[in-house]
């Protein structure tokens, strides 16, 4: 905030790296201690970031695999069409 001159850089970004590792709980139980109200509540919460970072990576699978089967589909049809068209082309008129 001392040099208003200078350009403030912002991370637009809204999607962090999502095959960075996870961030790990160190203050695991031992088998000897009992389970607190808390840790189940931390367990979910690992549990649902968990689910949410595999559906985005399946998602984002299944949409560059729809891309790359229209891109595919695309190539043939104007392969196609363009064949057609240097037929009419070559028909005498």
């Amino acid at each position: 905030m001392k040099n208003i001159d200078r350009p403030v850089e912002i991370d637009v970004s809204s999607r962090s790296d999502i095959n960075a590792p996870r961030e790990f709980v160190y203050n695991v139980k031992g088998s000897s201690s009992g389970a607190s109200s808390n840790d189940f509540v931390k367990y979910q919460h690992l549990r649902r970031k968990e689910h949410q970072r595999i559906k985005t990576l399946e998602e984002e699978a299944a949409q560059d695999e729809a891309k790359q089967k229209y891109d595919e589909e695309l190539h043939k049809l104007r392969q196609k069409g363009e064949e057609k068209t240097a037929k009419n082309r070559a028909k005498p008129d």
